[in-house]
C-alpha cells in the first residue's frame, strides 16, 4: 500500500508542476493547463493505451495482492 500511496503522491506532485510550468508559461486559464497534462492521453492509439494500462495494472496489482493476503493471514 506504501508504494500506492507514493505513487500517487508523485503523480498528483508532477501533475501539479506541469500545471504550473504550463499555467506560467502562457496558458490562459488553469483548465487548458489541466486539458494540455491530459492531452497525450487522448491521443493515443488503441494498443498504446491497452499497452500503458497493463504497465498500470503490473506495478499496482503485485502490492495490492500482497496487502490483501497479509490481512487474511492476519485474520486466521
Amino acid at each position: 500500500m506504501k508504494v500506492i500511496g507514493i505513487s500517487f503522491v508523485l503523480l498528483l506532485a508532477l501533475m501539479g508542476v506541469a500545471a504550473a510550468l504550463d499555467f506560467f508559461g502562457g496558458s490562459p486559464d488553469l483548465n487548458a493547463s489541466i486539458r494540455n497534462i491530459f492531452n497525450p492521453f487522448l491521443v493515443m492509439e488503441t494498443i498504446e493505451m491497452v499497452i500503458f494500462i497493463f504497465i498500470v495494472l503490473c506495478v499496482f496489482i503485485p502490492p495490492v495482492r500482497q496487502f490483501f493476503q497479509k490481512r487474511n493471514k492476519s485474520k486466521q
